[in-house]
């Protein structure tokens, strides 16, 4: 595979686990921000098989922080929900 191909998919991966980090950050301050977490675990997960297939160090990590922040804010929006 071409060289300008493979930073293309490592510059994807790390533009989709940054997304993720943001969906992470910015869903516990919105009314739909479970809707936002999960967005970002999936943008997270991609993010990472971008990462994997590169063999980017830095995109699996940046990643991984928007995997961790994801469910950390899906559980303090559950917590702070009103009971249904």
């Amino acid at each position: 595979m071409s060289e300008p191909l493979k930073s293309h998919r490592s510059f994807l991966g790390m533009a989709l686990s940054v997304a993720g980090i943001a969906c992470a950050l910015v869903g516990p301050f919105l009314t739909i921000g479970i809707s936002i977490e999960l967005t970002g675990l999936i943008l997270g997960g991609l993010g990472y098989y971008r990462g994997s297939q590169k063999e980017d160090g830095l995109g699996q990590v940046l990643a991984l922080v928007a995997i961790v922040l994801c469910v950390i804010a899906l559980f303090v929006s559950g917590l702070t929900g009103a009971p249904q």
